[in-house]
């Protein structure tokens, strides 16, 4: 059997230990808390920054979608609204997911396609088109973290938002 005065000196021991190992958890915490907002507003900019590029890429391709344009002018204006998307997921790849990059590298890549297609063919792009870009958006929220940050808020506040528009709205989402 041990004696009193060893087994009080394991378990100061110990308990010494388990206090350093703790005070070493909680710090790494803390200095993670600390870097977490900065982290996310930087990806909220980024983010943002990509929703931008995607918007102004839509506006391009509804231009390069009107029956005026050339096959090589389409070429053009839809290359060019690409390459600004895949210039700017490069220089903010560090914060940007990847397969959202890819993903809005190559949306507005058949628009070139488009103006050449039969008409049924046409109005099944034009829906395909419409919903990659909600696709997009959702991917972009959720990406960015505002899904999370909206559910977490429509929790704690509970909002109660109601008009005929938005009931319509609603019903039309639950049908998909």
């Amino acid at each position: 059997m041990l004696a009193p005065e060893i087994v009080g000196a394991l378990i100061g021991a110990g308990v010494a230990g388990v206090t350093q190992l703790m005070t070493e958890v909680l710090r790494r915490f803390q200095r993670r808390e600390a870097y977490l907002p900065l982290v996310f507003a930087k990806r909220m900019e980024v983010y943002e920054g990509l929703w931008n590029a995607v918007e102004e890429a839509k506006l391009v391709a509804l231009e390069a979608l009107k029956p005026e344009y050339s096959k090589e002018e389409r070429h053009k204006l839809v290359g060019a609204a690409v390459l600004a998307i895949a210039t700017y997921t490069d220089e903010h790849s560090f914060y940007l997911d990847e397969a959202v990059t890819v993903h809005c590298c190559t949306l507005f890549m058949p628009i070139e396609d488009a103006a050449d297609m039969t008409e049924d063919a046409r109005k099944k792009f034009d829906k395909s088109f419409s919903d990659g870009l909600r696709r997009t958006r959702q991917l972009l929220r959720e990406a960015a973290g505002i899904e999370q940050v909206n559910r977490v808020f429509d929790a704690v506040h509970k909002p109660k938002i109601d008009s005929p528009v938005i009931r319509y709205f609603r019903e039309l989402h639950d049908r998909k």
